[in-house]
């Protein structure tokens, strides 16, 4: 009898052979390392058993926050308790290796789902390491078989066949499947701002529906609506933990602070996102992997919220346009924006 074959997870063509780059941000505020139940016991049994002096299993008990399930791992001076910034690395990995670490921590920046049609993994872009691999190859959503062995990264939800669409509606997963696939198809023909803006006034008036909504029918105040002073300090707070560019973003937060509480011009999104149509158009694909399958929302309103964010990486661009990684930055910022959102709580 043959073995049967490895199981394949696939993920976004441009993050199929993501790799760690050890930038740190997912060890660091404004994320938090959270156990699941029976992670502390666990993680604590696994530490007795090697002896280990760096860390032994009080040291690490001492380091949660919260000893009931969800813990909560303590972040003194805003770095987790188990960092060892010097060294780049994370006390308790180098001591269990990958596998002992609480499953939270091993995932990041990947979202690994079982659907009825297999595994797939959506990643948040608040991963420096993530949007670069974004800015270097904006293309249209596409699958690709995974590079990392599937059982490193286990599934931590699972999608049944039937979906909620909407308040009071199911829908089978075929459906589900068809409608994500039509927003990907429409994503991908859009060559102006406008087609763009169309699409994405489509998805927030009609969600369940593709290609419902015309040009001249665009919502603008919504595409181009302010935020509220929680998603701005999100992103302020998100952009200013960036190694590298994060004492730039710090220097201009006043500034970017007035500009991103006023609502922004339809004619300046719309040059922005024809300058920048090819990443905006990536990452609505991105985003709307996400919508019901990885952020847990019903899927009217996960399309919706997707468009939303989509359309902010337009007025995000622009206002980044100094420092090194401007347009990586923006993704990050982005992501960073959907924690200030009603519905956040999954990666964005």
């Amino acid at each position: 009898m043959r073995p049967d074959p490895p199981p394949v997870v696939l993920a976004p063509r441009q993050l199929a052979g993501y790799q760690c780059g050890r930038s740190l941000v997912c060890c660091a505020a404004p994320w938090r390392a959270t156990l699941l139940p029976g992670e502390l016991q666990r993680i604590g049994e696994q530490l007795a058993a090697t002896d280990e002096a760096r860390l032994s299993r009080a040291q690490f008990e001492a380091a949660v926050h919260v000893q009931r399930p969800p813990g909560v791992l303590k972040q003194p001076g805003g770095d987790c308790a188990l960092l060892d910034r010097p060294r780049a690395q994370c006390t308790l990995q180098a001591v269990s290796g990958l596998q002992g670490l609480p499953a939270g921590c091993r995932n990041f920046p990947r979202s690994v789902v079982r659907t009825p049609d297999g595994d797939e993994a959506a990643f948040s872009l608040a991963c420096p390491t993530a949007a670069a691999l974004v800015v270097a190859q904006p293309i249209a959503f596409a699958w690709a078989p995974a590079s990392w062995p599937a059982a490193a990264y286990p599934p931590h939800r699972t999608v049944d066949d039937r979906v909620t669409a909407a308040r009071g509606a199911d829908w089978g997963w075929r459906e589900f499947r068809a409608l994500r696939q039509a927003w990907w198809q429409t994503l991908a023909t859009c060559t102006t701002g406008d087609q763009l803006a169309a699409t994405f006034a489509g998805m927030m008036l009609h969600p369940l529906d593709p290609g419902a909504i015309a040009l001249n029918d665009v919502p603008w105040d919504r595409l181009c609506a302010p935020w509220t002073q929680t998603q701005v300090r999100s992103v302020t707070e998100g952009l200013a933990r960036l190694p590298d560019t994060g004492p730039q973003h710090s220097k201009r937060q006043r500034e970017r602070w007035a500009a991103w509480l006023m609502p922004i011009d339809a004619g300046a999104w719309r040059d922005s996102a024809d300058r920048h149509l090819a990443l905006v158009a990536s990452h609505a694909g991105l985003l709307l992997q996400f919508a019901f399958v990885h952020d847990g929302l019903a899927v009217g309103p996960a399309i919706v919220r997707c468009a939303h964010l989509a359309a902010a990486l337009a007025r995000i661009v622009p206002t980044l346009s100094d420092g090194a990684q401007p347009t990586r930055d923006a993704l990050i910022a982005a992501a960073h924006l959907s924690r200030g959102m009603p519905g956040a709580g999954a990666l964005p």
